[in-house]
């Protein structure tokens, strides 16, 4: 488990409870300044996801729910869209590449691959490859 996964436990646990909302800003503050990372404390992510850049760039939003052993690499972005008040929803062994963006209330179930640049705004399916011309036109495409 990470060092940012690690501060984004103890800061959720923090954040569930009522007297630690200051603790866990606090935590969410030192992950943004040391990692250059953002967790909002609010979002469920499983301790077994891995992340081998240390979340290096990543932002991930309120209420955004991962699942176990998703692989997210650096400069991904995850959250809702303006507008829109849906989380995307990862789902178990879901690869997440570099500069990847998820917006809105999407469902990335197991084996869901998004590479680099990628763009979604769609849901994705089991097995299902999101590449950059894919996502950017909404569509999906095996590989």
């Amino acid at each position: 488990m990470s060092i940012p996964i690690r501060l984004y436990i103890i800061s959720r646990k923090m954040y569930d409870r009522r007297w630690g909302k200051g603790i866990a800003k606090f935590i969410w503050r030192l992950n943004r300044i040391i990692f250059s990372c953002e967790i909002d404390p609010s979002a469920d992510i499983s301790p077994s996801v891995k992340t081998p850049h240390n979340l290096l760039g990543c932002v991930i939003g309120s209420d955004v729910i991962i699942g176990e052993n998703a692989k997210i690499l650096h400069n991904v972005t995850i959250g809702g869209r303006r507008g829109s008040p849906e989380m995307p929803v990862i789902g178990k062994n879901v690869l997440i590449g570099v500069g990847a963006v998820i917006l809105g209330g999407g469902n990335y179930w197991r084996w869901c691959k998004n590479w680099s640049q990628c763009c979604c705004f769609a849901e994705c399916t089991a097995g299902i490859y999101s590449s950059w011309s894919t996502c950017n036109n909404n569509s999906q495409e095996k590989q």
